[in-house]
């Protein structure tokens, strides 16, 4: 329905990054006034660290905590584990706008690299 890429310079834990990403995910979900949202991401640990609500000390403990707090905003949200080879998408869009300064939104759309890819992602989803 909806992605972004929103560019952010010093974060150099991978974690970290993905933590992020999803709560970005999640201000855009309620940006746009969604009410039922599935978040689907590719970092086990931030999916479970999110729907375990247990606080932990990590590094990323702080953003989780926040993503938990928007999650209340919603009707219905959902956080589940895709295998990153099946969300090409967000891998093409985040490597092909990796040295833009500002944030590029799309709704209902994606630049022909990130269509591709979603069609390819398809395909694989359909022959499962």
């Amino acid at each position: 329905m909806a992605s972004c890429v929103v560019p952010r310079s010093n974060v150099l834990d991978a974690l970290m990054a993905e933590s992020l990403a999803c709560l970005q995910a999640v201000r855009y979900a309620k940006e746009l006034g969604f009410r039922r949202v599935i978040i689907d991401g590719d970092s086990l640990i931030v999916i479970k660290k999110i729907n375990e609500g247990m606080h932990d000390r990590s590094i990323i403990a702080p953003v989780i905590h926040y993503i938990r707090m928007k999650a209340r905003d919603f009707d219905v949200i959902s956080f589940v584990f895709g295998q990153r080879d099946a969300n090409n998408v967000a891998h093409v869009l985040a490597r092909d706008h990796r040295t833009q300064n500002d944030p590029c939104f799309w709704i209902e759309e994606v630049p022909g690299n990130a269509a591709y890819a979603a069609n390819m992602d398809r395909l694989k989803l359909d022959s499962v």
